[in-house]
């Protein structure tokens, strides 16, 4: 049996381009965010939220009070350079490594992937390495 440090440096090169098609769905996300954003309606106009308005927000800004990253995003599904037989397990090495996390949203969604804080200063650390190396 493999030990876990082993196991967690196998394919790391693939599980740290399953963490860039992460970092790269969140941003897209947040770039499709952006533009649907409405114009900004003057003081005047604004009606007052209603109590279910409020809780929509704050429910939201607690989701994602614990990580500035951009949102909850789709399973990657498919990675270039990486069988699909592949991908469940390095999801849960990335996981179980504190790199990715993820949340059940309800039958028709299914689960929402998010990278952690942690996922992305590793991220940051291997770009800065390659450039390092290059």
């Amino acid at each position: 049996m493999v030990d876990f440090e082993t196991g967690c440096l196998q394919n790391r090169e693939a599980w740290l381009r399953l963490l860039a098609a992460y970092a790269e769905s969140e941003e897209k996300l947040a770039l499709d965010r952006k533009s649907q954003l409405p114009a900004a309606k003057s003081p005047a106009v604004l009606s007052p939220p209603d109590a279910e308005s409020l809780t929509e927000t704050a429910t939201a800004e607690n989701a994602e009070s614990d990580d500035p990253s951009t949102g909850w995003v789709a399973r990657v599904s498919q990675l270039e350079g990486v069988e699909m037989i592949e991908l469940s397990p390095l999801h849960g090495r990335v996981i179980a490594l504190g790199y990715l996390k993820f949340q059940l949203v309800d039958r028709q969604v299914g689960l929402r992937y998010r990278l952690t804080s942690e996922g992305r200063r590793v991220l940051t650390a291997a770009e800065r390495e390659a450039v390092r190396a290059a």
